[in-house]
């Protein structure tokens, strides 16, 4: 009966009576993924029948009052200081055990705080910082880096407030060939697998892609997806042959900030899509 839902045309009240009565004598596990909004919850619980028979109904979101609607709200930890640390310096290092001069303990610390134990905030500002962590400037450096991702906050623990501004100044740290790859990304659905070689292509096609002496477009374009993977913006997600990638997607919340920016820029919009 419900195979073909996604192309139903029903309205919100009858897709709701619809999900009413398909649950009405079962006993069901629900598990609704990355509620952003109160008024979805809202929207969603009118579906959700109580039958009596210990159905329970699981619900994920980065936004605590929203969780504070649907019910029981489990919080999950970050991570600790010392392993904040560790991933932090292993993505700047490259290395484990590896901690950073004495110069740059202070300001180290001060950006950790700021990441609040999340671990792709730590993996893109730390993406960020090794490009200059050899050079001369380094502390003055990572002391501007802190002061972008400080800049307009405050010391409310807005975990979601905080990962944006940190993909923001991590996006504007990124050449302009690589910002453009990256918007074009936004037009895929959340969490969806992209082949790799299908994307460098449409790439190349758009004329994104740079020439560069003795290389084809094909393979620059293949050195701007592993820039932006090595920048935590692009997830590697399967390989063949132990080391070629062949598909990759990026996280919702860079999805969500890059399609704010295309919107913004002009770049590209996308309707009627999640």
């Amino acid at each position: 009966m419900y195979q073909n839902i996604n192309e139903a045309s029903w309205g919100e009240q009858q897709l709701i009576s619809e999900i009413r009565t398909f649950l009405e004598n079962k006993r069901y596990l629900i598990v609704i993924d990355d509620i952003w909004d109160k008024s979805v919850w809202e929207n969603i619980k009118y579906a959700l029948i109580e039958n009596g028979y210990g159905s329970r109904v699981i619900t994920t979101t980065r936004v605590l009052y929203v969780s504070l609607q649907a019910g029981g709200v489990y919080r999950l930890k970050p991570l600790s200081v010392v392993d904040s640390r560790k991933l932090f310096y292993q993505r700047i290092y490259e290395m484990e055990n590896k901690s950073p001069p004495n110069q740059l303990v202070e300001v180290s610390e001060r950006i950790l705080k700021r990441c609040g134990g999340v671990p792709l905030a730590i993996l893109a500002i730390g993406s960020l910082l090794s490009s200059e962590k050899g050079t001369t400037h380094t502390h003055e450096y990572w002391s501007k880096v802190y002061k972008s991702i400080s800049l307009g906050l405050d010391n409310n623990h807005d975990d979601v407030k905080n990962m944006r501004r940190i993909l923001s100044v991590s996006y504007s740290g990124l050449p302009p060939h690589l910002k453009t790859c990256l918007l074009h990304i936004g037009l895929y659905p959340e969490d969806y697998e992209i082949e790799t070689e299908q994307q460098i292509r449409k790439w190349v096609g758009e004329g994104f892609v740079k020439k560069e002496q003795g290389k084809s477009l094909y393979e620059v374009g293949g050195n701007y997806l592993d820039e932006l993977i090595n920048k935590s913006l692009v997830q590697p997600v399967k390989f063949e042959n132990a080391n070629k990638m062949c598909s990759c997607r990026i996280h919702d919340m860079v999805r969500d900030l890059i399609i704010s920016l295309s919107n913004e820029e002009n770049f590209l919009t996308t309707i009627g899509g999640p």
